[in-house]
C-alpha cells in the first residue's frame, strides 16, 4: 500500500495563477461519464491542462502521463461514497492518485482513506500544498464541507 505525504507550494501558486481560466463543470467527469449521482458526489470540477503543472505532477507521481483537475466543494458538498480511482479492470491504467490541498479556509471536507486492514485514516491535509499520494486501488472519500470552500488538486498517474 503506497501512502506518501508532502507539501509543494510551487504547484499551489501555479494553479492559483490559472484558476480563473479553468472551465467550471458540475456533475461532469468527462465525456464518457456525463452525469453523476449527487447523493454520492456533489462538487465542482475544473480540468487542468497546463503542461508545466502536468510535468511537475508527473515527476511527483513518478509517471509519464497524468490527468489533473481542481475539485471544489462548497458547504454541504462532498464525495461521500467510498470509491477507488482504479476499477481493477485490466485496461484501467490509473495506478497512483494524489490529492493536494489548495486552500485552508474551510471546515469539514476531510479526505479519508481505508487502509488494507479496513481502518479509516484521515489524510490530515492542513495547509495549502499539503498532499497525499496513494495507490489508485485504495478506497477513499471526502466528507461534507461544513463551512467555507475546499479546493484540491486531484491527480492520477498512469502506467
Amino acid at each position: 500500500m503506497l501512502l506518501q505525504f508532502g507539501n509543494n507550494q510551487t504547484i499551489v501558486s501555479q494553479v492559483e495563477e490559472i484558476f480563473e481560466s479553468l472551465t467550471k463543470q458540475r456533475g461532469i467527469v468527462n465525456s464518457a461519464k456525463p452525469t453523476i449521482n449527487f447523493e454520492s458526489r456533489d462538487c465542482f470540477v475544473y480540468p487542468v491542462h497546463d503542461k508545466n503543472i502536468h510535468n511537475q505532477i508527473n515527476e511527483l507521481l513518478r509517471c509519464k502521463q497524468s490527468s489533473n483537475q481542481v475539485m471544489e466543494y462548497g458547504v454541504d458538498q462532498h464525495f461521500q461514497a467510498w470509491h477507488k480511482d482504479n476499477s481493477g479492470k485490466a485496461n484501467d491504467r490509473r495506478k497512483t492518485s494524489m490529492s493536494m490541498l489548495l486552500n485552508d479556509a474551510f471546515e469539514g471536507g476531510v479526505l479519508e482513506l481505508e487502509t488494507a486492514d479496513n481502518h479509516i485514516q484521515q489524510a490530515n491535509l492542513l495547509k495549502p500544498g499539503d498532499y497525499v499520494i496513494f495507490d489508485s486501488l485504495m478506497k477513499h472519500r471526502v466528507t461534507k464541507v461544513t463551512q467555507g470552500i475546499r479546493r484540491t488538486l486531484v491527480c492520477w498517474g498512469y502506467a
